[in-house]
């Protein structure tokens, strides 16, 4: 099968149309990353196209858009030739996988000048339409199940949710733990928080090589992924007494505070000397709190604040620490209590967690199914 290269067969162009150029009450549709945008008394394009994310997260993914309509600047325009079928040519791009080599630790970026030299397949327009019809049919069958598959997963974390909610406000009813063995308390008097430096007392300038007297600076993945041995950003001993005060030691619980918020890890004893970044803080608990009970505590606590705050909005940011050291607690009295209580909920979480697990390995099957599918199609080697 011949091929030929992608700029051959469509034409490319992309504006620096920006969100905030766009009205609530304009006649054309403008389309951004995550779907209709905003509105404009005029358009880019009169016949339908395919956009393509060149910029940010999501960068490769392409969708078709109808006629009269505009896109973002964060978009590129993909207009086929008369002898190509969009819906082809959408597949066909989709078979080239733009976005799976990006380098991610940056802001990805992909342009048509580089891309467009990639070959893809030369079929006549009526095998074409016949393969993208085959791959409608096809590609929606699949997310129908990667859909159902993401209902089920949601499901689950909301079971997830349940499960601390009922236990922690329950606790008595549920492990047989008296109600007389409860204390009231705040969560600020628990133990003692500390949010990392502002950004301008720790920037990426400071950071030095590793040395036989330099500190580590510990980031969220250390929270997110468990593990004190990620990351390789160091200050000097100059910078680590200056900033002396954001130091963790052993038995500390450092938690993530941005994005993928109220993650909680426990700094083990043979950690690195060092201090947390901006977008961590930590906490020194008491001698009478159980740190494994702390973490599904706090991730309740967090919940339940932004739950009142945001009506159920996604977590993005961690709530002030105004919010969350006068929030009332019920907790068992003693540490082996709390310890029995968070043993109960672990127990209960880890089939949920590995349900979650199986769900999302399907899903990932599923979308890797679908790309090996289209990519035998559109290059020929499979036919229909």
């Amino acid at each position: 099968m011949r091929k030929v290269k992608l700029k051959y067969i469509c034409t490319s162009f992309s504006t620096s149309l920006a969100r905030s150029q766009l009205s609530d009450t304009g006649k054309y549709p403008v389309f951004g990353a995550s779907g209709i945008m905003g509105f404009l008394e005029t358009y880019h394009s009169e016949c339908p196209y395919l956009g393509i994310i060149k910029d940010g997260a999501g960068v490769g993914r392409i969708n078709k858009y109808p006629a009269f309509s505009s896109l973002l600047g964060t978009l590129t325009y993909i207009v086929p030739n008369e002898s190509i079928d969009i819906d082809w040519l959408k597949y066909a791009i989709m078979g080239l996988r733009l976005g799976d080599n990006i380098d991610k630790t940056t802001i990805p970026h992909i342009y048509f000048s580089e891309y467009g030299n990639l070959y893809v397949s030369e079929i006549p327009l009526p095998e074409q339409q016949k393969i993208a019809s085959y791959l409608d049919r096809r590609c929606s069958q699949i997310d129908a199940l990667i859909a159902n598959a993401q209902k089920q997963i949601e499901r689950l974390k909301a079971l997830k949710d349940a499960v601390l909610r009922e236990t922690l406000s329950e606790g008595a009813n549920i492990t047989g733990i008296s109600s007389e063995q409860y204390t009231k308390t705040k969560m600020g008097s628990i133990g003692t928080y500390k949010k990392g430096p502002f950004g301008s007392s720790l920037k990426k300038s400071m950071f030095v090589p590793k040395g036989e007297k330099t500190y580590k600076v510990y980031e969220q993945k250390n929270a997110i992924y468990k593990n004190a041995t990620l990351g390789y950003y160091y200050i000097s001993e100059e910078k680590f007494n200056e900033l002396k005060s954001f130091e963790i030691y052993p038995n500390d619980i450092i938690i993530s505070c941005a994005g993928t918020i109220g993650e909680c890890y426990e700094i083990p004893a043979d950690a690195e000397k060092g201090i947390i970044n901006q977008a961590l803080m930590y906490v020194r608990l008491n001698q009478n709190m159980d740190t494994l009970f702390f973490t599904y505590l706090f991730e309740y606590v967090i919940k339940t604040i932004l739950l009142i705050d945001s009506n159920g909005s996604a977590m993005k940011n961690i709530p002030p620490f105004d919010k969350i050291k006068p929030f009332i607690i019920s907790i068992p009295s003693t540490k082996e209590d709390q310890h029995k209580l968070a043993k109960y909920i672990q127990k209960k979480i880890k089939v949920i967690t590995n349900l979650i697990e199986i769900k999302q390995k399907k899903i990932e099957k599923l979308q890797q199914y679908k790309k090996s599918l289209i990519y035998e199609y559109v290059t020929g080697k499979k036919e229909i």
